[in-house]
């Protein structure tokens, strides 16, 4: 997994593409609102969503909006996490390094963001879609302090100028062994393509 420097638009909403599986968990409702609802997952109260299965239900959410002293998110109201991002009102979160490091000290947790992008041809749950993905560490947390992790989905199969899409990693180690299962497998099929010329 390499490091590359990133400036885009996230908030889209996306199916859970099966070559992750369920190692995340993913927020799927189309109001730029991915990134705290990730975050919420990933908090206090997060686990009840899950459990409920209402991860993709909007109502479940807004407690978290309309009573922000009484539900936080590591500490800090989603209106503070907003403000701080400048992602009030429905706006997408413009994903940067300075972004991530202001996250990261805002919430006190290590942040850990990979992007898993889909590449022009990516069909879901096919034979080719080891060869149509790759996965890139976006940001690496520059503490030991509580791990957070979230993926940055890409889809270059959307329109362009299409906002990628926050998901919530809830066991990192099974998503990076996912990820490069899928990797491994991928190149054990070309070098046996190889072998066989």
């Amino acid at each position: 997994i390499e490091m590359f420097p990133l400036r885009s638009f996230v908030g889209y909403k996306h199916h859970t593409p099966s070559i992750i599986g369920q190692t995340v968990v993913n927020p799927n409702i189309d109001d730029n609102r991915c990134l705290q609802r990730c975050l919420i997952l990933a908090s206090e109260g997060g686990h009840k969503i899950v459990a409920n299965c209402k991860i993709g239900d909007a109502t479940v959410y807004n407690k978290w909006w309309k009573q922000p002293d009484k539900y936080k998110v590591f500490g800090v109201t989603i209106h503070e996490v907003e403000e701080a991002m400048g992602i009030r009102d429905n706006t997408p979160f413009d994903a940067s390094g300075e972004k991530f490091t202001a996250l990261e000290a805002l919430l006190k947790v290590s942040l850990n963001v990979f992007e898993v992008t889909l590449l022009p041809g990516y069909i879901d749950k096919s034979k080719e879609q080891f060869d149509l993905f790759t996965c890139d560490v976006v940001y690496k947390g520059k503490g030991t302090k509580l791990p957070l992790s979230l993926c940055i989905l890409n889809d270059l199969n959307l329109p362009e100028g299409t906002p990628k899409h926050f998901l919530y990693i809830k066991d990192l180690n099974d998503f990076k062994h996912r990820v490069t299962r899928r990797r491994d497998a991928k190149n054990e099929n070309l070098s046996r393509n190889v072998k066989s010329r």
